[in-house]
């Protein structure tokens, strides 16, 4: 836990009531920070949980700092995932419960003519190869389980 939590957010999951579910929160909350502040950041890849800072624990929210990145991080439990989302801007997101069904969302943007395309910092976006518009999309993995946020 020391090489991801600074001793505050250590504590915060040793005193947790679940710890397990408190260790998960926190990384998904730091995932989400990271994946925000490297699209707006226009960087390559150089996840370093630890300096993504936690502060003001809830249930339901975290504030996340980052040099000069500062956002609350929402996050929704199920007894199937935790899903974690920065509070930047209403965006839309959905649970697929199969990569399959995943599979078939793809595919059907597809046949509307958007295309996931990475950008140059490996973040990815959808595309749309008629009207060569770009909508930022996050995708995350997990068991099984695909979220999408756009």
């Amino acid at each position: 836990m020391e090489k991801l939590f600074n001793p505050k957010e250590v504590q915060f999951i040793q005193n947790h009531q679940n710890a397990i579910l408190a260790f998960w929160q926190l990384w998904s909350v730091k995932e989400s920070a990271y994946k925000a502040w490297q699209r707006i950041n226009q960087s390559h890849p150089v996840f370093n949980p630890k300096r993504f800072v936690c502060s003001d624990f809830k249930k339901n929210s975290v504030n996340v700092n980052y040099e000069n990145f500062q956002s609350k991080v929402k996050t929704i439990y199920t007894k199937n995932y935790i899903y974690s989302q920065c509070d930047l801007q209403q965006l839309s997101y959905h649970i697929f419960n199969s990569k399959a069904s995943y599979h078939t969302w793809i595919t059907g943007l597809s046949n509307q003519d958007w295309f996931l395309k990475k950008s140059d910092y490996n973040v990815p976006n959808l595309f749309n190869i008629k009207t060569k518009n770009t909508v930022p999309i996050s995708i995350s993995k997990d068991a099984g389980l695909v979220a999408v946020a756009w």
